[in-house]
């Protein structure tokens, strides 16, 4: 835009992806948050902003969708002012810039205008904002080469290929690098076969990339995410970027997560500390403890029983998945319904369907 290359990096709003969404902000020196001018901010809106401004990124709203009936970009601006102070913005990010857009239509302003009417001729008044807040890029090309990688990708003819940016220096096709793992931790010599860069949503081979480039690289088989590519003449490789641990939830009695039937079965794995197994049934997102005296049952309302999975045996359990028959609770609770459910202790089962103990 205007001569200058603009890198668009998108990422996942939910928290269940956390470790990607702190890879990709890696990459980038400023945030746009798009929020939709009838809804406002949505719960993986706060996820996404906090990791953001917690890296110091200046936030740029766009108020999309303002042509919908029943928008409100007055309101949306005020609970997006709200949102970032309680997630402990700084005054300077608090001072934010808005930008009003209705995408769909190809259009965008700096200024509100009447409802129905075109606010703004194209989208320049977004780019220009983009411009104007966030800094440019400021490693210098003769440097030496540092380009951490923050994504994999994976090509049946090239093998393994690293997605990252480039901090320092310039990345050529067939040159001499060194892969290290952090500051202390090991290096390995490689080559660069194929550099590729982005245009627009295409993948196009470059002769020379330089700072601020995100860039496609292959040839080297063992490159991983948060290494650093760098030049053997002179390695330097900053850390590799903190990733917050995930946290393992199960799901309790009656939440139902979003399933087809199946005949796959659970497998299971060690946790981390060694001493019990997770259960985790990948076609249904669910990964679970198991304890002693717990049975684990999945199902799903419409299943035939024909298309239940078999048991497996664990060392502090068995899963298995089967469907429920329906009856009711002793305390006049809701009924026990086939249902996508991770079965509570059975001594609990017991109590709430005495009629019904073998089988939550």
């Amino acid at each position: 835009w205007e001569g200058t290359h603009i890198n668009i990096v998108d990422t996942p709003g939910h928290a269940d992806f956390g470790g990607e969404v702190e890879r990709a902000l890696s990459m980038v020196d400023g945030v746009v948050l798009l929020i939709d001018a009838q809804e406002g901010p949505m719960p993986q809106t706060r996820f996404v902003t906090k990791k953001a401004l917690a890296l110091g990124l200046k936030p740029i709203l766009v108020v999309n969708k303002v042509d919908k009936p029943g928008a409100n970009p007055d309101k949306v601006v005020n609970q997006a002012f709200d949102l970032f102070d309680k997630l402990g913005a700084t005054d300077e990010q608090l001072d934010f810039p808005v930008v009003y857009a209705s995408g769909i239509n190809g259009w965008s302003s700096l200024e509100e205008g009447k409802p129905g009417e075109q606010w703004g001729p194209d989208m320049s008044a977004l780019f220009n904002t983009i411009l104007k807040h966030v800094p440019s890029q400021k490693g210098d090309p003769a440097a030496p080469l540092q380009l951490q990688i923050s994504a994999l990708d994976f090509s049946t003819f090239v093998g393994r290929i690293g997605v990252g940016r480039i901090s320092q220096g310039t990345l050529r096709p067939m040159q001499d690098v060194v892969v290290m793992e952090g500051p202390d931790g090991k290096a390995i010599k490689g080559r660069i076969n194929q550099v590729l860069t982005f245009q627009g949503l295409e993948r196009v081979q470059s002769t020379e990339a330089g700072p601020g480039e995100i860039v496609l690289i292959n040839g080297i088989a063992d490159i991983g995410i948060g290494v650093t590519v760098t030049d053997p003449t002179s390695p330097a490789a900053p850390r590799k970027p903190v990733i917050e641990a995930p946290s393992v939830r199960g799901s309790r009695m009656g939440q139902r997560p979003h399933s087809t039937c199946t005949r796959k079965a659970p497998t299971s794995r060690l946790n981390s500390s060694g001493s019990s197994r997770l259960i985790v049934w990948p076609q249904f997102g669910i990964t679970a403890s198991a304890a002693d005296g717990m049975d684990c049952f999945i199902s799903r309302p419409g299943c035939r029983h024909g298309q239940s999975s078999s048991p497996v045996s664990t060392s502090v359990g068995t899963c298995s998945a089967r469907m429920s028959s329906t009856k009711s609770y002793s305390d006049g609770r809701a009924p026990c319904t086939p249902s996508c459910v991770l079965a509570a202790p059975r001594a609990e089962c017991s109590a709430r369907c005495p009629a019904n103990s073998a089988k939550p």
